[in-house]
């Protein structure tokens, strides 16, 4: 009877101690059947940085350091800066130019975070699309002691929607520095929409051809006989004029 009370007892504390081991960690199935151990994260603790899954004291001289300032961000198309919400072709050449201040020198290894708003009615959709992640190199310590923005090169197509899919809320420019620390403000709007080509949104019937006129593109879309509305000369006219303006006779 000791005996079969020993192994009893034993058994009961291999047993609890196997349940300890399992309440540290998850053990999932998958739909294959394969078991797998996923160890448990204590997001109480207040070194773990929910952002990027890992603490900041491992990447040496983390400790202390201050969340970089993000200050501004401006959309630069075609080398000239443009106001937002703006609209984007897939052939412009689109950058970002960011004014930040970091204390700590430490951007480098960082990253920029563009995504859509959360309160997007189709969030995950558009997450799908519009959610990039850039690595930040060659930056400095500030914008201003730079002397320049930091500039940050994107790929329109990157950004481009499919038909049936709107966004209806400016998207979310993210900065964190090498050590996981993220920005203050947490982050800035960035407005731009990017599309395959220009539509004609309004109703003028003259100055199609030229940009920032009364009209948007150089399509003929009006029935006035006597201003010519786009580029076309009289041989190839839209209107049966000659030259880019002027009247019949």
């Amino acid at each position: 009877m000791k005996f079969i009370h020993n192994h009893v007892s034993g058994t009961l504390a291999l047993t609890l101690a196997l349940f300890i081991i399992l309440a540290g960690s998850c053990v999932t199935q998958n739909s294959n059947g394969k078991v797998y151990e996923e160890q448990a994260i204590d997001i109480d603790d207040s070194s773990f940085n929910q952002n990027n899954l890992k603490n900041d004291d491992d990447v040496d001289g983390c400790e202390g350091t201050e969340s970089p300032m993000l200050l501004g961000v401006e959309l630069i198309v075609n080398g000239e800066q443009t106001t937002m919400p703006a609209t984007v072709l897939i052939t412009d050449q689109l950058e970002i130019a960011m004014e930040y201040y970091d204390a700590d020198c430490n951007l480098n290894g960082g990253n920029i975070r563009i995504l859509p708003d959360t309160l997007e009615p189709k969030y995950g959709e558009l997450d799908d699309y519009l959610y990039h992640i850039y690595f930040i190199t060659n930056s400095g310590c500030s914008s201003d002691q730079e002397g320049a923005p930091y500039y940050l090169n994107i790929t329109p197509t990157d950004y481009l929607l499919p038909t049936n899919l709107e966004r209806t809320l400016p998207l979310e420019f993210h900065l964190e520095d090498v050590c996981g620390f993220p920005s203050q403000p947490f982050f800035l709007p960035l407005d731009f929409t990017v599309v395959e080509k220009m539509t004609d949104d309004d109703t003028a019937t003259d100055d199609d051809n030229e940009t920032g006129g009364s009209d948007d593109d150089n399509i003929d879309d009006d029935a006035n006989p006597v201003r010519d509305d786009d580029a076309t000369q009289a041989s190839e006219g839209d209107n049966g004029d000659s030259g880019s303006g002027g009247c019949v006779f």
